[in-house]
Parts: C-alpha cells; structure tokens; sequence
C-alpha cells in the first residue's frame, strides 16, 4: 500500500486513560471534537484516519492500574485493523536506545 502513515507513539507518558487518549489525539491528529473514548478511538480508526501503521511503546511501563485499559485498547486495535485494511500496528517491548 503507497503512502502508509508510519506513526510512533510512547503510551508509558499516560498515567490514566484521558492521558492515553490525549496521546492519541495528538498522535493521529484527530479532531478537536474527538471524543476521547474508545468507541470513538475505534471510529477514528475505521473511518477518519489516512492509511496508518501505529507502533506503540511503553505498554509494558505504564502504572498497573491501566491494565484493564490496555486491554480494551489492544481489542479496540485489533479490531479496528481488522475492519480497515489500511490501519496496522504493533506493540513493539522497548523503546529503543538513543
């Protein structure tokens, strides 16, 4: 596929799930009027986004108490690639060295 946006976000910066759907507004560049939830994550991804390849660091960092929000998130990805063939991403473990 031509002209695959490749986007690079570090999700161990959130603390909390408005702080991970902060990231991802200014990530993806969604609109001002993004709804910060995951059913509208899911939309963006499926319906707003140009063609996208997300990598995501720090999942492996972030606080314990957002487990259960990651989890919805990795199902919100997948099923969200799944619907749009031109959104992939990946869970890459360390953030490499600079």
């Amino acid at each position: 596929m031509d002209n695959i946006n490749v986007i690079t976000i570090d999700i161990s910066l959130a603390g909390n799930k408005t702080e991970l759907h902060e990231l991802l507004k200014n990530a993806l560049d969604l609109p001002e009027d993004y709804g910060m939830n995951f059913d509208a994550l899911h939309d963006m991804l499926t319906g707003y986004i140009p063609a996208t390849h997300l990598e995501i660091y720090g999942a492996y960092e972030v606080p314990d108490e957002m487990d259960d929000c990651l989890t919805v998130f990795a199902n919100v990805l997948s099923d969200s690639a799944e619907e749009n063939p031109g959104f992939t991403y990946e869970f890459i473990e360390e953030v490499g060295e600079e």
